[in-house]
């Protein structure tokens, strides 16, 4: 169960995954009253039979499926708990071997199979809209001998750690593909998780890990550096290990065959909004796709990767911003999910219905409300040609709110290697 907030209202909701006699799988969700009527009743693993409720069209930004559809369950819907039916098998999987992590699409929702190789301690913050967030990160590892971040989120984050003692192999359904820091993973509300689930890839891993993987050299899609600037974590604590933006120029960040990345502390100076250049663009609502669209004279969106029509688009974030640190400025681009996280958790169709009912005066005030907070912001730098002249670009690829007490530690310690 969780809450959701958005300028149509608030309410809660939850997410059934089904599974039928046939092998074929579905997402289902309930909302507000509903909800709060079914979400102590219905238990994973037992048999039921639905009636009532409404098809529509998946939203695969949120599905853990690829089916086309997925249904919504309303004051209408009936659910009968029944005998167990031996035809209605397991979860099926499609899993994703991690070595093909880089060639796929960011926020491609898939599953995976792989050894815990290691765990960090269940860790909680809060959040800029002062929400308390769960969240813990793995390494995984599998027979092609790469690793990858995984980072749980909420109530998986807060299971027993003992049930990643001695090297576990765990399956992964419906987790999110991203592009931070090269390539990650993240776990989504709709996820599960089996450990040494009952598929042949369980023993395999396990034959493999225990005779010889556990002591590979393994390659990490994930970056753990910035081009020298150290991991997010490292750079927290240790100084030495972050760039200041007039050591990015003068270190020649970016001017390599594949990009740099780097940790700097700086302060949000300004983000650029004007009615000609809009901080949001329309965008491909295929999951996985993001690509721009282009309105059609029917009022459609016209996506020409995909070579598809869609009667909605999605809009999402290209926000054009200035940060600054004691050594000088920068523009910067950052992409949908760090616009959310800067914009107070508000999504680009938020603001973009915000403005088409005239509330411009919220809007800057939103984007003003932004500025002038510091953080740590992870960069990701890429040196191209614009116009017969070579520039630097600057993508924001992760921020996170200074510390303050890690900070102080941090300084001392400078100091301390100072003297």
């Amino acid at each position: 169960m969780r809450q959701w907030n958005n300028a149509r209202g608030s309410g809660t909701l939850f997410s059934v995954d089904l599974l039928d006699e046939d092998g074929s799988e579905i997402k289902g969700t309930f909302f507000k009253q509903d909800a709060d009527k079914w979400f102590q009743i219905l238990q994973e693993g037992q048999v039921y039979a639905f009636t009532g409720g409404k098809v529509k069209v998946a939203n695969k930004k949120f599905s853990s499926f690829n089916a086309e559809y997925e249904l919504t369950f309303d004051s209408s819907t009936q659910i009968n708990p029944i005998n167990d039916d031996s035809r209605i098998g397991s979860a099926t999987y499609a899993f994703v071997k991690l070595n093909e992590m880089e060639a796929l699409e960011a926020n491609k929702v898939l599953d995976v199979i792989a050894v815990v190789k290691s765990v960090e301690d269940h860790a909680q913050f809060v959040s800029r809209a002062g929400k308390q967030l769960d969240k813990r990160n793995l390494i995984l590892v599998d027979d092609t001998c790469t690793e990858i971040n995984l980072t749980l989120w909420g109530d998986m984050a807060k299971a027993d750690g003992s049930r990643w003692e001695g090297n576990p192999v765990v399956a992964f359904k419906g987790v999110k593909l991203s592009d931070f820091s090269g390539r990650s993973l993240n776990s989504l509300n709709a996820s599960t998780l089996v450990n040494d689930p009952d598929v042949p890839e369980t023993a395999d891993l396990r034959a493999w890990f225990d005779a010889a993987g556990g002591g590979s050299s393994f390659k990490s899609v994930t970056v753990r550096n910035g081009g020298g600037g150290g991991s997010d974590d490292a750079a927290k604590k240790d100084i030495s290990q972050r760039y200041t933006l007039q050591s990015i120029t003068d270190g020649n960040l970016g001017n390599g065959e594949k990009p740099d990345w780097a940790v700097v502390k700086a302060t949000i100076s300004f983000i650029k909004l004007d009615g000609e250049r809009l901080p949001w663009y329309t965008a491909c609502p295929k999951e996985g796709c993001n690509k721009k669209v282009t309105e059609t004279m029917e009022g459609a969106w016209q996506c020409e990767k995909c070579n598809q029509t869609h009667p909605e688009c999605q809009r999402r974030y290209m926000l054009s911003m200035q940060i600054s640190d004691n050594t000088g400025k920068a523009w910067v681009t950052a992409f949908n999910d760090q616009g959310v996280e800067l914009l107070d958790n508000r999504t680009a169709d938020e603001l973009f219905q915000m403005k088409e009912e005239g509330n411009d005066a919220e809007l800057e005030e939103l984007f003003s409300e932004a500025c002038f907070k510091t953080y740590m912001l992870t960069l990701r730098v890429k040196t191209d040609m614009y116009n017969d002249e070579t520039r630097s670009r600057k993508t924001l690829q992760r921020l996170a709110p200074v510390d303050v007490k890690a900070e102080c530690a941090a300084l001392l310690d400078a100091i301390a290697k100072y003297n």
